[in-house]
Protein backbone atom coordinates (compact mmCIF):
# COMPACT_ATOMS: atom_id res chain seq x y z
CA UNK A 1 0.00 0.00 0.00
CA UNK A 2 1.29 3.41 -0.99
CA UNK A 3 0.19 6.19 1.38
CA UNK A 4 1.06 8.78 -1.28
CA UNK A 5 -1.73 7.38 -3.45
CA UNK A 6 -4.40 7.69 -0.76
CA UNK A 7 -7.08 10.34 -0.82
CA UNK A 8 -6.57 13.53 1.16
CA UNK A 9 -8.78 12.56 4.11
CA UNK A 10 -7.36 9.03 4.35
CA UNK A 11 -3.80 10.30 4.25
CA UNK A 12 -4.47 13.03 6.81
CA UNK A 13 -5.90 10.48 9.24
CA UNK A 14 -2.91 8.19 8.75
CA UNK A 15 -0.44 11.06 8.96
CA UNK A 16 -1.98 12.40 12.17
CA UNK A 17 -1.64 9.02 13.87
CA UNK A 18 1.90 8.56 12.55
CA UNK A 19 2.97 12.04 13.61
CA UNK A 20 1.48 11.62 17.08
CA UNK A 21 3.17 8.26 17.58
CA UNK A 22 6.58 9.46 16.47
CA UNK A 23 6.34 12.59 18.63
CA UNK A 24 5.43 10.52 21.69
CA UNK A 25 8.25 8.08 20.98
CA UNK A 26 10.79 10.86 20.48
CA UNK A 27 11.11 11.62 24.21
CA UNK A 28 12.21 8.13 25.35
CA UNK A 29 14.32 7.83 22.19
CA UNK A 30 16.25 11.00 22.98
CA UNK A 31 16.49 9.93 26.61
CA UNK A 32 18.11 6.65 25.61
CA UNK A 33 20.58 8.40 23.29
CA UNK A 34 21.89 10.78 25.94
CA UNK A 35 25.17 8.96 26.36
CA UNK A 36 27.20 8.12 28.33
CA UNK A 37 25.01 6.67 31.04
CA UNK A 38 25.47 4.63 34.18
CA UNK A 39 26.41 5.38 37.80
CA UNK A 40 29.11 8.06 38.16
CA UNK A 41 32.59 7.07 39.30
CA UNK A 42 34.34 8.97 42.12
CA UNK A 43 36.27 11.10 39.62
CA UNK A 44 32.97 12.26 38.10
CA UNK A 45 31.91 13.58 41.50
CA UNK A 46 35.15 15.49 42.05
CA UNK A 47 33.70 18.80 40.90
CA UNK A 48 34.02 22.33 42.19
CA UNK A 49 30.76 24.17 42.98
CA UNK A 50 30.76 26.26 39.80
CA UNK A 51 31.12 23.11 37.70
CA UNK A 52 28.05 21.71 39.42
CA UNK A 53 26.22 24.94 38.62
CA UNK A 54 27.29 24.72 35.00
CA UNK A 55 25.70 21.27 34.77
CA UNK A 56 22.39 23.09 35.20
CA UNK A 57 22.94 26.14 32.99
CA UNK A 58 25.12 29.17 32.43
CA UNK A 59 22.44 31.43 33.87
CA UNK A 60 22.37 29.49 37.13
CA UNK A 61 26.17 29.68 37.26
CA UNK A 62 26.02 33.45 36.87
CA UNK A 63 23.42 33.76 39.63
CA UNK A 64 25.59 31.70 42.00
CA UNK A 65 28.66 33.81 41.18
CA UNK A 66 26.79 37.08 41.72
CA UNK A 67 25.57 35.88 45.13
CA UNK A 68 29.09 34.82 46.07
CA UNK A 69 30.60 38.14 44.94
CA UNK A 70 28.00 40.19 46.83
CA UNK A 71 28.46 38.13 50.00
CA UNK A 72 32.22 38.43 49.82
CA UNK A 73 31.95 42.22 49.47
CA UNK A 74 33.57 42.33 46.03
CA UNK A 75 30.30 43.63 44.55
CA UNK A 76 27.47 45.60 46.07
CA UNK A 77 23.95 46.52 45.07
CA UNK A 78 23.29 50.21 44.68
CA UNK A 79 19.89 51.42 43.47
CA UNK A 80 19.20 47.91 42.25
CA UNK A 81 22.36 47.71 40.13
CA UNK A 82 25.58 45.80 40.61
CA UNK A 83 28.53 48.01 41.45
CA UNK A 84 32.17 47.27 42.22
CA UNK A 85 33.07 47.40 45.91
CA UNK A 86 36.20 45.64 47.16
CA UNK A 87 39.12 44.06 45.25
CA UNK A 88 38.87 40.34 44.70
CA UNK A 89 41.04 37.96 46.67
CA UNK A 90 44.03 36.66 44.74
CA UNK A 91 42.72 33.10 45.02
CA UNK A 92 39.26 33.98 43.68
CA UNK A 93 37.81 31.66 41.05
CA UNK A 94 38.56 32.70 37.44
CA UNK A 95 34.84 32.90 36.78
CA UNK A 96 34.39 35.36 39.64
CA UNK A 97 37.32 37.39 38.30
CA UNK A 98 35.70 37.59 34.87
CA UNK A 99 32.32 38.72 36.22
CA UNK A 100 33.91 41.16 38.67
CA UNK A 101 36.04 42.75 35.93
CA UNK A 102 32.98 43.07 33.67
CA UNK A 103 30.98 44.89 36.36
CA UNK A 104 33.90 47.28 36.95
CA UNK A 105 33.84 48.02 33.21
CA UNK A 106 30.16 48.96 33.39
CA UNK A 107 28.53 45.72 32.26
CA UNK A 108 25.25 45.18 34.08
CA UNK A 109 22.98 42.95 32.01
CA UNK A 110 23.00 39.17 32.14
CA UNK A 111 23.97 38.67 28.50
CA UNK A 112 26.87 41.07 28.79
CA UNK A 113 28.20 39.36 31.90
CA UNK A 114 27.97 35.95 30.25
CA UNK A 115 29.77 37.23 27.16
CA UNK A 116 32.55 38.61 29.33
CA UNK A 117 33.06 35.20 30.93
CA UNK A 118 32.67 33.18 27.71
CA UNK A 119 36.28 31.88 27.56
CA UNK A 120 36.16 30.57 31.14
CA UNK A 121 32.67 29.15 30.74
CA UNK A 122 33.70 27.35 27.55
CA UNK A 123 36.80 25.94 29.26
CA UNK A 124 34.73 24.61 32.15
CA UNK A 125 32.13 23.10 29.83
CA UNK A 126 34.86 21.33 27.84
CA UNK A 127 36.15 19.80 31.07
CA UNK A 128 32.65 18.55 31.89
CA UNK A 129 32.28 17.07 28.40
CA UNK A 130 35.56 15.23 28.78
CA UNK A 131 34.08 13.56 31.86
CA UNK A 132 30.97 12.66 29.89
CA UNK A 133 28.67 14.88 31.94
CA UNK A 134 27.60 17.36 29.24
CA UNK A 135 26.47 16.61 25.70
CA UNK A 136 28.60 17.84 22.82
CA UNK A 137 27.89 21.40 21.71
CA UNK A 138 28.03 20.41 18.02
CA UNK A 139 24.79 18.57 17.11
CA UNK A 140 26.65 16.44 14.55
CA UNK A 141 28.78 15.02 17.38
CA UNK A 142 25.85 14.19 19.65
CA UNK A 143 24.41 10.65 19.77
CA UNK A 144 20.93 12.06 20.38
CA UNK A 145 21.02 13.70 16.94
CA UNK A 146 20.06 10.27 15.59
CA UNK A 147 16.72 10.81 17.29
CA UNK A 148 15.92 13.33 14.56
CA UNK A 149 15.78 10.65 11.88
CA UNK A 150 12.23 9.31 12.52
CA UNK A 151 10.87 12.84 12.81
CA UNK A 152 12.63 13.93 9.62
CA UNK A 153 11.30 10.87 7.81
CA UNK A 154 7.73 11.72 8.83
CA UNK A 155 8.24 15.35 7.80
CA UNK A 156 9.67 14.25 4.46
CA UNK A 157 6.62 12.08 3.80
CA UNK A 158 4.37 15.04 4.57
CA UNK A 159 6.29 17.37 2.28
CA UNK A 160 6.16 14.90 -0.62
CA UNK A 161 2.41 14.34 -0.23
CA UNK A 162 1.73 18.06 0.14
CA UNK A 163 3.76 18.80 -3.00
CA UNK A 164 1.86 16.21 -5.01
CA UNK A 165 -1.51 17.56 -3.92
CA UNK A 166 -0.51 21.14 -4.65
CA UNK A 167 0.56 20.14 -8.18
CA UNK A 168 -2.85 18.55 -8.64
CA UNK A 169 -4.58 21.76 -7.54
CA UNK A 170 -6.02 20.32 -4.33
CA UNK A 171 -4.38 22.33 -1.55
CA UNK A 172 -7.35 22.66 0.84
CA UNK A 173 -7.03 19.85 3.38
CA UNK A 174 -3.26 19.95 3.25
CA UNK A 175 -3.07 23.24 5.09
CA UNK A 176 -3.70 21.06 8.15
CA UNK A 177 -0.77 18.89 7.15
CA UNK A 178 1.50 21.92 6.87
CA UNK A 179 0.40 22.99 10.34
CA UNK A 180 1.21 19.52 11.66
CA UNK A 181 4.69 19.65 10.17
CA UNK A 182 5.24 23.06 11.77
CA UNK A 183 4.37 21.55 15.14
CA UNK A 184 6.68 18.64 14.36
CA UNK A 185 9.70 20.84 13.77
CA UNK A 186 8.89 22.93 16.84
CA UNK A 187 8.95 19.73 18.90
CA UNK A 188 12.24 18.68 17.28
CA UNK A 189 13.81 22.01 18.21
CA UNK A 190 12.46 21.86 21.77
CA UNK A 191 13.64 18.31 22.39
CA UNK A 192 17.10 19.01 21.02
CA UNK A 193 17.57 22.16 23.09
CA UNK A 194 16.03 20.64 26.22
CA UNK A 195 18.80 18.14 26.79
CA UNK A 196 22.06 19.66 28.00
CA UNK A 197 23.42 16.92 30.23
CA UNK A 198 24.14 13.29 29.51
CA UNK A 199 22.41 10.68 31.63
CA UNK A 200 25.63 10.40 33.64
CA UNK A 201 25.45 14.16 34.17
CA UNK A 202 21.93 13.75 35.54
CA UNK A 203 23.21 11.17 38.02
CA UNK A 204 26.03 13.45 39.16
CA UNK A 205 23.70 16.41 39.62
CA UNK A 206 21.26 14.29 41.60
CA UNK A 207 24.10 13.07 43.83
CA UNK A 208 25.08 16.65 44.68
CA UNK A 209 21.45 17.62 45.23
CA UNK A 210 20.96 14.73 47.66
CA UNK A 211 24.19 15.54 49.46
CA UNK A 212 23.28 19.22 49.90
CA UNK A 213 19.76 18.37 51.10
CA UNK A 214 21.23 15.99 53.68
CA UNK A 215 23.52 18.65 55.12
CA UNK A 216 21.14 21.61 54.92
CA UNK A 217 19.57 22.77 58.16
CA UNK A 218 15.91 23.74 58.01
CA UNK A 219 13.95 25.82 60.49
CA UNK A 220 10.71 24.54 62.07
CA UNK A 221 8.83 26.74 59.59
CA UNK A 222 10.42 24.80 56.70
CA UNK A 223 12.66 27.65 55.57
CA UNK A 224 16.32 26.82 54.90
CA UNK A 225 18.68 28.53 57.32
CA UNK A 226 21.79 30.48 56.38
CA UNK A 227 24.19 28.50 54.19
CA UNK A 228 27.06 26.62 55.72
CA UNK A 229 30.43 28.36 55.42
CA UNK A 230 32.22 27.51 52.18
CA UNK A 231 29.09 26.06 50.59
CA UNK A 232 27.28 29.19 49.48
CA UNK A 233 27.30 28.31 45.78
CA UNK A 234 25.81 24.84 46.34
CA UNK A 235 23.27 26.23 48.79
CA UNK A 236 22.08 28.77 46.21
CA UNK A 237 21.91 26.05 43.54
CA UNK A 238 19.77 23.61 45.45
CA UNK A 239 17.97 25.68 48.10
CA UNK A 240 17.53 28.94 46.21
CA UNK A 241 16.82 32.45 47.43
CA UNK A 242 14.97 31.36 50.62
CA UNK A 243 18.35 30.20 51.87
CA UNK A 244 19.39 33.88 52.00
CA UNK A 245 16.71 35.32 54.31
CA UNK A 246 18.91 38.19 55.45
CA UNK A 247 19.57 39.45 51.91
CA UNK A 248 16.22 40.89 50.86
CA UNK A 249 17.82 43.35 48.44
CA UNK A 250 19.80 40.58 46.79
CA UNK A 251 16.69 38.39 46.55
CA UNK A 252 14.84 41.24 44.87
CA UNK A 253 17.67 41.83 42.45
CA UNK A 254 17.86 38.17 41.47
CA UNK A 255 14.10 37.92 41.04
CA UNK A 256 14.05 41.03 38.85
CA UNK A 257 17.12 40.34 36.70
CA UNK A 258 17.28 36.55 36.42
CA UNK A 259 13.78 35.14 36.85
CA UNK A 260 11.58 34.84 33.78
CA UNK A 261 8.08 33.37 33.33
CA UNK A 262 8.40 29.61 33.50
CA UNK A 263 11.61 29.60 35.53
CA UNK A 264 11.58 27.22 38.46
Amino acid sequence: MNPLAWSGNDFLGFYTLLLTGVMLASVPLYEGLRLPKGPPAPEHLDLEPYQVALLISRKVTLVAAVVQLVHSGALRLEDGLLQGAEPLASNAHPLEKAFHAAVLQGVRDRRGLLRAAEPELARMEDALRQRGLLMASNPLQRPDTLGHLPLCAVAGLGFVKTGRELLRGRPGDFLLLLLGMSVLFAVVFWVNSHYRRSRRGDEVLQAFRTQEARHASVSPEGVPSSPRPGNLVLTVLFLGAPALPQDKELQGYLAREYTQPGDA
